[in-house]
């Protein structure tokens, strides 16, 4: 089963798009993502902001749902928390890539947010954190899944869905690890991404190895997805 998937490419503000050549584009202007893992789960380092833009670093990229974004702190309720994170990291000028990956209906998301602000319900708990961030200047994307197995695509590709429909200013992100289901996850997103490292141990041999060799070979067969590609 196929499904279209139409983004809104109107002029901003905020709106994220990209050229023919795959550069991303805010607000019509390129700009390249240069990012950083980072979340706060408690206690705020109110220097880490700021040591991340001063290192050249210009977008962040939590792992968690609303769980590491404490960027501001934990105010009373979790829209303020989210909204007060974003005005945070827009003061270093940083971008912030969502991850909702854990929001999708399978068994294994362990750490899916069942409940926002006394608000529950799956699809219920997602409307209202897109809502809450889409407007807001520092979003630049939502990161949709990582490493997922082919059993969870279709509910990746309802999640995505959801997001084209509430915010298509926005593109979604997906990765996988494995070239060979490079195919099937490059119709989950608007960006594809994977996770081919330069270095490091591959202490569980479970993956590639971990070499600018095998980097370059992720590359070129992303490229042949014809899909803007994060790495």
């Amino acid at each position: 089963k196929s499904k279209l998937f139409r983004r809104n490419d109107a002029p901003g503000p905020g709106n994220v798009t990209f050229d023919k050549d795959g550069t991303t584009l805010i607000d019509g202007k390129p700009f390249l993502p240069i990012g950083i893992y980072a979340g706060f789960d408690g206690s705020k380092d109110t220097e880490a902001l700021k040591r991340i833009a001063d290192a050249g670093f210009n977008c962040v990229l939590s792992v968690g749902t609303a769980s590491d974004c404490y960027f501001a702190g934990e105010k009373k309720t979790m829209k303020a928390t989210l909204e007060a994170s974003l005005d945070e990291l827009a003061k270093y000028n940083l971008k912030y890539i969502f991850a909702l990956k854990h929001q999708i209906n399978a068994p294994q998301r362990g750490f899916r947010l069942e409940n926002f602000d006394g608000i529950t319900g799956l699809e219920n708990v997602n409307r209202e954190i897109i809502n809450t961030v889409k407007n807001h200047p520092a979003l630049l994307a939502w990161y949709v899944s990582d490493e997922n197995p082919i059993s969870e695509m279709a509910a990746i590709a309802n999640l995505r869905e959801q997001l084209a429909r509430l915010d298509p200013k926005h593109p979604t992100v997906t990765l996988t690890e494995k070239v060979k289901d490079m195919a099937h996850f490059a119709g989950t997103g608007d960006i594809f991404a994977h996770d081919a490292y330069p270095i490091g141990l591959n202490s569980f041999k479970t993956g590639p190895d971990q070499t600018m060799e095998n980097c370059q070979k992720f590359l070129l067969a992303a490229n042949e997805l014809r899909l803007p590609v994060w790495w």
